[in-house]
């Protein structure tokens, strides 16, 4: 297949495929919520994790289409919103000022902090082909959606233990009351 083919079919896929982000539950891609409340830490770190799953997806597949990883950061970083993407937003201008890319995800693993994307800086360093690119993006990606899985579930724990406590001194309350 020639690349004047795969472009093309890129470019017909595109649109199609946006479509699976554009759905309300999206973190990164919906409009912002209009509730000005102050949100728990949890919650933010929380919608951190979703928001990076879903950036690195949306550079995955635009890999996987076609666009060079350039290209895909600067696609995300038009049309996406958030925390993680006004990360990016920096990846993106250190890439429009000629720094290597595997410079510019370092640097952003630096000032997030964050060992994720540290994982997938180090991984966009060894990569010497798209197709690497692109099964490294989707490999991080996976990592990313089982880590806020796991501290979803660990939330959801908590709260369930938490609940379980107060059902047990709402009774144990209502047997002392009943036998007085």
């Amino acid at each position: 297949m020639s690349s004047d083919r795969g472009d093309d079919l890129a470019a017909r896929l595109r649109p199609h495929l946006r479509q699976r982000f554009d759905v309300p539950d999206a973190v990164w891609w919906s409009p912002p919520h209009r509730s000005g409340g102050a949100r728990h830490p949890i919650g933010d770190a929380a919608s951190r994790a979703d928001q990076l799953v879903q950036v690195v997806e949306r550079l995955a597949l635009l890999v996987e289409l076609g666009d060079g990883l350039v290209a895909a950061v600067t696609e995300v970083c038009e049309r996406g919103r958030g925390r993680v993407v006004a990360e990016l937003d920096e990846v993106c201008e250190a890439l429009a000022s000629g720094q290597a890319t595997a410079d510019a995800f370092q640097a952003w693993a630096r000032r997030a902090r964050c060992e994720h994307v540290g994982v997938l800086a180090a991984d966009i360093r060894l990569c010497a082909s798209s197709d690497a690119l692109a099964a490294a993006l989707w490999r991080n990606a996976g990592v990313l959606r089982r880590a806020a899985r796991d501290r979803r579930m660990r939330e959801l724990r908590r709260r369930m233990h938490l609940l379980w406590l107060l059902a047990a001194a709402v009774c144990a309350g209502s047997v002392v009351l009943v036998l007085q």
